[in-house]
């Protein structure tokens, strides 16, 4: 392939829309991060499909970075699927209400992670007189969390694994058999009060996180494109624990008391840096964002501490009101910095690889005004 030759024409495509395409409303996209607020009474929703397995990791990077099927390792994900619905409402010309409601199931060491992630913010807008270098600034305030159901470990090689990695100078190990354990060399089976044998497992739980964070942005909008910047921050606190179960059976609290309860739980901060570009040629609308992480705050889990995050998307214009379109998302270290409370002492080593997924779509845009609103 001559990249010189394909630089070469996506650049005279972009100058080539910019210049001869007749000027249309950007403000309605696959993507809700962007300096210019939403004309006043508008609403519009979006509400996408996202999957990921080995049949359409057409990037190869699920398979290059953790291997095919399902992945039981502590730490590791593996395949996913999940919703996402946005709502966005235009309170007036300089204030805008945003609502994104995300869903993914995942499979996660073994077992299967449901998180549940609530964004929601204002944008205000500052200035949409147009200066030198920008047409629009804006600021948004927002909150964001993510909350799982607690997450029951109970694979034996995964469990073991993550023993291992949580009381690394103790000899606890869990026999083939899942139901005996091994504790210095002493092996004792756990068993019901009518000799029922009881398979013991790690417990994940009260996962969450919750942020504060305030993002500022600026754009620039030309005849048919839009190109905004943006820079951040976020205060996150993140809660969980781990306990070894059934935690009030007495040979675990005889044998393994040392295991204990182990709090999870932090707090941190995180800056970030991005730009979104948006170009409608002809029916197609193409869209890219690109942000950058870094995280702050975290003593004792250092190993890690930024993330790289790509958002891409085409869509067709079926409508001037209707988006139907297909993208996907990449995040070099995984979920870090994302889901924050995924990450921790346990887990840090593990988050050095890239994962993604695809996404199918639409968006529609109410004009509320004509609704008699």
């Amino acid at each position: 392939m001559n990249i010189k030759k394909v630089t070469t024409s996506f650049l005279s495509i972009l100058l080539f829309g910019t210049l001869s395409v007749e000027a249309s409303d950007l403000s309605y996209t696959t993507n809700n991060i962007g300096a210019f607020t939403l004309p006043a009474k508008s609403f519009n929703i979006k509400a996408s499909y996202n999957r990921i397995n080995d049949d359409i990791d057409f990037l190869n990077i699920k398979e290059q970075e953790l291997g095919s099927g399902v992945v039981s390792k502590y730490g590791s994900i593996g395949d996913s699927s999940g919703v996402d619905l946005s709502l966005a409402y235009g309170i007036n010309d300089y204030i805008s209400l945003y609502y994104d409601y995300e869903n993914l199931n995942m499979h996660y060491m073994g077992s299967t992670l449901n998180n549940h992630k609530n964004d929601l913010f204002l944008r205000l807008n500052i200035s949409n007189h147009p200066s030198r270098f920008f047409n629009s600034l804006s600021m948004d305030v927002g909150y964001v969390g993510n909350n799982a159901e607690d997450i029951n470990i109970k694979n034996v090689s995964t469990l073991n694994s993550l023993l291992k990695k949580v009381k690394p100078n103790s000899n606890i190990f869990i026999q083939d058999d899942g139901v005996t354990i091994s504790v210095d060399g002493d092996r004792v089976r756990l068993l019901e009060e009518d000799g029922t044998p009881i398979a013991p497992y790690i417990s994940i739980g009260n996962l969450s996180d919750l942020s504060l964070y305030f993002r500022f942005l600026a754009g620039m909008k030309w005849t048919n494109s839009v190109l905004d910047l943006y820079a951040g921050v976020k205060y996150i606190d993140i809660h969980g624990e781990i306990a070894l179960e059934p935690s009030n059976n007495s040979v675990i609290k005889e044998k393994v008391s040392e295991f204990g309860k182990l709090d999870i739980s932090r707090g941190e901060k995180q800056a970030l840096v991005g730009l979104s570009y948006k170009i409608e040629l002809g029916r197609l609308l193409l869209e890219a964002n690109y942000e950058y992480n870094r995280i702050f705050g975290r003593d004792i889990i250092n190993d890690n501490n930024h993330n790289q995050i790509v958002n891409a998307a085409i869509s067709t214009i079926i409508t001037k009101n209707l988006l139907v379109f297909i993208g996907g998302k990449l995040m070099l270290n995984q979920f870090n910095g994302v889901i924050p409370y995924l990450y921790n002492e346990y887990t840090a080593s593990k988050y050095d690889k890239k994962y993604g997924y695809m996404r199918v779509g639409f968006v529609y845009n109410f004009d509320t005004t004509k609704m008699g609103f």
